[in-house]
């Protein structure tokens, strides 16, 4: 109900809050006429900076919340104040929000009247001391939207160095790879990620960063809102979606999927995470700062990847994929492969994985480098010419493996070679086999018998 598209569930509480909005604005203009007291405080402040840079600057920030604790005695008493307290306790949905504790399992806050009345006028203070129609009517909605959800929204937000998006991608509900705004950006920045490169002070400007990585995996999570005390003391254990978010099992199993699906450097920066409304506070987070960070762009997707990442993302949550054990140790080591930072221990980890993707018969010890080289070629290759080609290079990885096992100087046929190029290919073989084993497994099969393949 209203007019000019502002539609409203509740018109008594919207018209009862917008007049103690306008009260509350009359009142702090009055207060600062008066010469009243303000709380501020100078604060150093992250903001977007010309072109691609952030620069963290110093200033003064005011507290609308110290003038309206001032005023509290007298705006309880107003006439506007009561009739939006009395608002709220005439809707059957709204009276149990009233002084009482309100979340969800993730966490809750206390709300007692005072704040539920006067959470609009703090928005709206913190841009402008005076009322204006537009600014309460969009503040309104969203309050109000939150105020009769019957759950409440868990956000958190784990940047990727090195991951470049042209536009979001949906994984799956509420999990996506996004590109961060630059609000997000600040955000982070204040909490001590590390997102780019940082300008020596001096140069381009003291508390500078360049060169952003805005690529992240954002999930987000609609958990049921809890009133109470005896709702939050009860002992009954969260829900499984919610257990796997506070795991952060979703976002493990993405950063899984993205190595395997292409090759390219990335590194995991941290998380936050952060409620999104009126009824849970606080925020979490853990910043794991990166040795040498990857450059920007060092793993680049577009929209035509989303349907290859999500099929594959859905395969390795798959409940016959969980249950390959070999399968589970490949795609382990293969993504332990990717994350080393030297090329010897990235190559013990492909061969690692490679036995664990084509040795699956535990039981035959047979000469194992000839097994692995054979298999491997018969699995990926259908012409005789490829065959050798990739059966010669198995070879020669395994022999590779043993050099750098027992230390001695990387060589293949006694001939040096470049550790970096031979992991590339080798990374490009497995990564093919690997591909494959999952969507097989996801669809029902399971570890080949190799006797029927060496056969057939």
């Amino acid at each position: 109900m209203s007019s000019s598209g502002f539609r409203v569930r509740n018109e008594r509480l919207s018209d009862a809050l917008r007049r103690y909005t306008e009260h509350l604005a009359d009142q702090i203009q009055s207060y600062l006429a008066g010469g009243g007291k303000q709380f501020v405080l100078e604060q150093l402040r992250w903001k977007k900076g010309e072109g691609q840079s952030f620069i963290q600057q110093q200033e003064t920030k005011q507290f609308p919340i110290y003038i309206q604790s001032t005023l509290r005695g007298s705006l309880e008493q107003s006439k506007p104040y009561l009739d939006a307290l009395d608002a709220f306790r005439s809707d059957p949905a709204l009276l149990p929000l009233v002084d009482n504790l309100v979340g969800s399992l993730l966490g809750g806050v206390r709300v007692d009247a005072f704040r539920l009345i006067n959470h609009l006028g703090y928005e709206m203070h913190k841009s402008s001391a005076k009322f204006e129609q537009g600014v309460f009517q969009s503040l309104y909605q969203s309050y109000e939207s939150e105020l009769y959800s019957d759950s409440v929204l868990n956000e958190r937000l784990t940047p990727i160095l090195g991951l470049s998006i042209s536009e979001d991608i949906e994984i799956a509900p509420g999990l996506s790879l996004s590109r961060l705004t630059d609000d997000e950006v600040c955000d982070l920045l204040t909490h001590s990620f590390v997102l780019g490169r940082e300008l020596p002070t001096g140069g381009f400007g003291a508390n500078t960063v360049i060169e952003i990585h805005h690529g992240a995996i954002r999930n987000q999570i609609y958990s049921p809102r809890r009133i109470g005390d005896a709702a939050f003391a009860d002992p009954s254990a969260p829900k499984a979606e919610v257990k796997e978010f506070l795991e952060e099992v979703n976002e493990h199993l993405l950063i899984r999927a993205l190595h395997v699906y292409k090759r390219g450097q990335l590194h995991v920066a941290g998380s936050l995470t952060r409620a999104r409304g009126f009824f849970q506070t606080g925020v979490g987070y853990r910043v794991t700062p990166p040795e040498t960070p990857p450059g920007p762009g060092t793993y680049v997707l577009t929209s035509n990847d989303a349907a290859s990442l999500r099929t594959l993302f859905q395969d390795l949550e798959s409940l016959g994929v969980a249950r390959a054990r070999w399968l589970e140790v490949a795609v382990r080591r293969f993504v332990y492969a990717a994350e080393r930072k030297r090329e010897e221990d990235r190559l013990l980890d492909y061969l690692i994985a490679a036995e664990a993707m084509f040795l699956t018969d535990t039981e035959n010890q047979g000469e194992i480098r000839h097994r692995l080289s054979m298999r491997t070629a018969r699995f990926l290759e259908t012409a005789l010419s490829e065959r050798r080609e990739v059966s010669r290079f198995m070879r020669d990885a395994y022999d590779l493996r043993s050099k750098v096992v027992h230390g001695a100087t990387p060589e293949v046929r006694s001939k040096a070679i470049d550790l970096g190029t031979f992991n590339a290919k080798l990374d490009s073989l497995l990564r093919r086999a690997l591909q494959e084993f999952i969507r097989t497994v996801a669809s029902g099969g399971s570890a080949p018998d190799w006797t029927d393949v060496m056969l057939s």
